[in-house]
């Protein structure tokens, strides 16, 4: 696992667990995520004033289509009418294809060599406007933080080009549960479409988990997570697009307090 990501994941977990000691009410959870990329990317020749003339397909011309696993952590603390709320995981994957269109400097079919590293850590402030102690309904807002480092590198002449930007996503969140005892269901929904500076568009998460409670205090969970981004802008003065879907399962067990 990349250094950044793995401390950052487990620096996640450590602090929720902190803060679950002085909290009224938190859980904290740790587990397994498998995810799989789809979509396209395309980034422009570095000639100034030049264009993004084509997109690539991260799974036809990058070979980007193997799923990755990656812990997967996930705490809330609850302090009565306001939720604070956190998750984390990592998608990483390498692989080799021949490019459909041109990529940078890289003309269109050239074999390459690429990898793509994607960070991703949602934290979520809500407050409880609907709570009858079986459904409730909490509305609110979060960052979506995605760090990416996207490489592309030609296979003769390891001519290279690379996307790595840090992108903070403030969106409009919802968070509603149904809670039956021994089962809950819990249902986070985030969106944004908005204009961010160096880089635009329109971004969409959703998470969906079932949690099960067979033991006073411990409990286990399963879930699903779906990410799109459809976004615009530049990368070291370089144009680029992203058109990208993320989507896969988790499964983990935590504690309540």
């Amino acid at each position: 696992m990349h250094p950044r990501a793995s401390s950052s994941v487990w620096l996640l977990v450590a602090s929720l667990a902190l803060g679950a000691c002085s909290a009224p009410g938190a859980r904290v959870h740790a587990g397994y995520m498998q995810t799989e990329l789809s979509g396209t990317l395309g980034l422009s020749p570095s000639a100034p004033g030049s264009g993004v003339t084509s997109t690539i397909d991260v799974d036809d011309s990058l070979g980007l289509a193997d799923p990755s696993g990656s812990i997967h952590a996930r705490g809330e603390l609850d302090a009565g009418l306001v939720r604070v709320s956190a998750s984390g995981f990592r998608f990483s994957e390498s692989g080799s294809g021949r490019l459909t269109g041109s990529f940078g400097d890289i003309v269109a079919g050239t074999d390459v060599a690429s990898s793509l590293d994607l960070l991703n850590l949602k934290t979520a402030l809500t407050f409880d406007v609907v709570d009858t102690g079986v459904v409730r309904i909490s509305p609110g807002i979060a960052i979506d933080l995605f760090a990416v480092d996207a490489q592309v590198t030609e296979a003769v002449t390891s001519i290279s080009e690379r996307i790595d930007e840090v992108l903070p996503v403030p969106m409009l969140f919802a968070q509603g549960e149904v809670d039956l005892g021994v089962v809950s269901g819990t249902l986070d929904l985030g969106f944004l479409d908005v204009d961010l500076g160096d880089i635009g568009g329109t971004y969409f998460d959703l998470e969906a988990m079932v949690s099960v409670e067979p033991f006073e205090a411990v409990e286990f969970y399963a879930g699903y997570r779906y990410i799109s981004l459809d976004a615009d802008g530049t990368s070291d003065g370089q144009e680029m697009i992203a058109d990208l879907l993320l989507r896969g399962w988790f499964i983990g067990g935590g504690v309540h307090f």
